[in-house]
């Protein structure tokens, strides 16, 4: 009698621990997530075609910004134009950013037009790809990156044409801050 009482005990303790096991009331640890404080920072410069490392630039207008804010206070004596000064370290150089971006954009999307026509002349005698390996020498100087490396992934790294504008569109929309997925591509280029 006793070993059926153990061995029941111990039937009920492991039925128990496997519930317990199955229904655990503790939280599983959230996956770390990556928060890069600079990111928008980072992809106006790269928009703005600027070439300046984002720490560094963040880290030189807060000290711009606590220099020129100290200097202000110890020569007015008031707080809100040093403020103010201070303020302006910080938001001159990013409205210059986004001036800047702008003009690019304008600047890319007048080129298109031009290689847009270019290429409804050109498709009039030749297929689209010699169309587009032709535009390299004539392109506009905004956009001509973008042909040499089309140039580049079709005549050095022989890729199909579809293949090469995927991954010209891809750069490309990293240099423009849209992501390569987005909702306004058109999808697969063939």
């Amino acid at each position: 009698m006793i070993g059926l009482a153990a061995a029941l005990a111990l039937f009920a303790a492991s039925l128990w621990m496997l519930v317990d096991w199955w229904c655990d009331s503790r939280p599983r640890p959230a996956p770390r997530v990556h928060v890069d404080p600079l990111r928008r920072l980072r992809r106006l410069l790269l928009q703005a075609e600027l070439g300046w490392p984002a720490d560094r630039l963040a880290g030189a207008m807060l000290a711009a910004a606590v220099v020129v804010g100290l200097l202000a206070y110890q020569l007015l004596g008031w707080l809100v134009p040093s403020l103010f000064a201070a303020a302006f370290c910080i938001v001159g150089p990013i409205v210059y950013i986004v001036f800047r971006r702008a003009q690019r954009r304008a600047e890319r999307q007048e080129a298109l037009l031009v290689v847009l026509e270019r290429i409804r002349e050109e498709l009039e005698n030749v297929t689209l790809q010699e169309a587009l390996l032709r535009l390299r020498q004539s392109a506009p100087e905004a956009v001509a990156p973008v042909f040499a490396q089309l140039e580049r992934d079709v005549t050095v790294l022989r890729l199909p044409l579809g293949d090469a504008l995927r991954r010209t569109h891809a750069d490309d929309a990293c240099r423009s801050g849209a992501t390569p997925n987005d909702s306004s591509s058109t999808g697969p280029a063939n």
